[in-house]
């Protein structure tokens, strides 16, 4: 009896019950959630902070490992073990494994804590209920190190491997859904806390933030990518527009739409002028990233308080 009891307090303490995601159908509240939270952490309202992590959590089934790992960090900062367990188990619910504690020059001390043993055993548990898609997670890492190897080969193969990889990514979308961390799981190096496998293939295939632009837009709806993500694919398209020689685009020939070029000031560069600038706010509010100005906090706070905020391009 008593095993039954702590079994069910590990699984509550995952927060694995139904949420109002199926009523909000929307994963744009959460992510509204997610940048009030980082707003109120930058101008050091560290309790506003954690009340909006909380809301975007608990109204959530799903949450991006990314987010779930900086609440955690917040919550270390704030001395709020309750929180820190509670955070680190939302995240391992979805693969993050304590191995991934490391990544963190601030939650490797978690290790050191009197209650590690707790926040560990409850992070396994959480781990053991995480549903993913083992076959598909398998063929994209395959396709992935397969486009890898053929890169620097032969064009005319890693053409054809990018080319199919983007045709099977099509059919996915338009069915199952965008094939990201939800249903893959993160990388087992933890480094990057999502699943690039897929998006990679669409990063080296020109126009794809144009030609698939509805079906990632209704991925980042869907909780599916993450609208970091989406900006970064937007800005990989601007990139290759600039820098892709005519011989070594890869792209469908049939379509004719304009490229979009949406700016963010997001990925490697930063365009100062006035006219980008408008444009780049105007994007972020709209596709449900933070400021430009938040961003340059959190950077300052990587530096001053040894946060862990960049993971790839999120």
């Amino acid at each position: 009896m008593r095993l039954k009891y702590l079994l069910f307090l590990l699984i509550a303490t995952c927060w694995c019950s139904i949420s109002y995601s199926q009523k909000r159908n929307t994963y744009l509240v959460y992510h509204t959630y997610i940048n009030a939270a980082e707003v109120y952490l930058t101008e050091e309202k560290v309790d506003s902070c954690l009340a909006y992590y909380d809301r975007a959590f608990r109204e959530f089934d799903y949450a991006f490992v990314k987010d779930a790992y900086i609440a955690a960090q917040v919550a270390y900062k704030a001395s709020d073990w309750t929180r820190v367990k509670q955070y680190l188990a939302k995240g391992a619910r979805y693969g993050l494994t304590v191995d991934c504690l490391d990544q963190s020059p601030l939650l490797i001390n978690v290790k050191a804590l009197y209650s590690y043993k707790g926040i560990a055993d409850t992070m396994l548990a959480c781990n053991k209920l995480f549903r993913r898609n083992d076959s598909l997670a398998a063929e994209w890492k395959e396709r992935f190190e397969n486009e890898q190897r053929t890169k620097n080969i032969s064009f005319d193969e890693y053409k054809q491997v990018v080319l199919a990889n983007v045709a099977r990514l099509k059919k996915l979308m338009r069915t199952t859904g965008y094939p990201g961390e939800r249903t893959l799981g993160i990388t087992n190096n933890c480094k990057e806390l999502g699943n690039y496998h897929a998006f990679y293939s669409l990063a080296h295939y020109d126009y794809a933030a144009t030609e698939f632009f509805d079906d990632l837009w209704k991925a980042v709806k869907q909780g599916n990518l993450h609208p970091r993500d989406f900006a970064a694919l937007c800005e990989f398209e601007s990139l290759r527009i600039r820098s892709v020689p005519p011989l070594n685009k890869i792209f469908n020939p049939s379509f004719k739409k304009t490229p979009k070029q949406l700016s963010f000031n997001h990925t490697w560069f930063r365009d100062k002028s006035e006219a980008t600038m408008t444009q780049a706010a105007a994007n972020r509010a709209k596709y449900y990233l933070c400021s430009e100005e938040t961003d340059k906090k959190k950077k300052s706070l990587e530096s001053a308080e040894a946060y862990r905020f960049t993971f790839n391009y999120k």
